[in-house]
């Protein structure tokens, strides 16, 4: 009876360890796409973060760029009016309006 309960054991215990390794396969089957999805997607959202910073830089750099034009127009207006050119005669030469002469102190 002894050797019986002991095989029995055994099978009950080879049972046991086969269906801890079945429920791992599962479980690793099951998570690692779901970890495979999620790193997946914490490079998309990276890759766009990325791009949004860049865009944002470039957007910057235009801004930046787009105020010291306008500076320089500003200058240009005021060597302009120092050489004796009347507002109509920079209007019409560099194609201004009138708010931006006013908004600089120009006139």
């Amino acid at each position: 009876i002894k050797r019986l309960e002991k095989a029995n054991a055994d099978e009950e215990l080879r049972q046991k360890i086969d269906d801890e390794e079945m429920a791992d396969k599962v479980y690793e089957e099951i998570f690692g796409e779901l970890d495979k999805k999620v790193l997946f997607l914490e490079k998309l959202v990276g890759n766009e973060k990325q791009r949004a910073d860049e865009e944002k830089q470039r957007a910057e750099h235009e801004k930046q760029r787009a105020e010291q034009l306008e500076k320089e127009k500003v200058q240009m207006i005021k060597f302009m009016l120092k050489n004796g050119m009347s507002i109509e005669e920079i209007q019409q030469a560099l194609n201004i309006e009138l708010d931006f002469l006013k908004k600089h102190n120009l006139i």
